[in-house]
């Protein structure tokens, strides 16, 4: 079958992929059916719910963003609430949510020391690439200091 633009590729052993046909809920994560969202509106979202603007009770957010320590692989000071984390990247605190399924890996945080939202999507499935070749580095650069 012929690629059309926009089609989900990941590159198999030198061999790319078409993953356009498969199913992001296939581990459940979305509710059984799928979610087509751009980085914008990923944005959008993660503001409007740290503003608290999508629950009735406050305490919703409250109890969401209320963290715990968890151990995290990548070595970088973790901590877990109800489906937001934060991280230290230096010295700088990320609040947000990342994730991925099959051909893509997505990282949605604000950066509330710097008034900033960052959301990276990237064509792999591994939120390691994500974070150590697109996301820290924009960190870096969103926080460096001005000169």
């Amino acid at each position: 079958a012929g690629l059309r633009e926009g089609d989900l590729l990941i590159d198999f052993g030198g061999t790319p992929v078409d993953l356009s046909q498969v199913d992001p809920s296939m581990g459940g994560a979305s509710g059984g059916n799928a979610l087509i969202t751009t980085v914008g509106d990923l944005a959008r979202f993660i503001d409007t719910l740290l503003a608290g603007r999508l629950f009735k009770r406050a305490e919703t957010l409250v109890a969401m963003t209320t963290m715990v320590d968890a151990p995290s692989e990548s070595g970088l000071p973790h901590r877990y609430g109800l489906g937001l984390e934060t991280y230290s990247i230096g010295e700088t605190t990320v609040i947000g949510n990342a994730g991925g399924a099959a051909g893509y890996a997505t990282m949605m945080f604000q950066i509330p020391a710097h008034e900033t939202t960052l959301v990276t999507s990237v064509n792999t499935s591994d939120l390691f690439a994500n974070a150590l070749e697109v996301f820290i580095p924009a960190v870096d650069v969103i926080t460096a200091p001005a000169r």
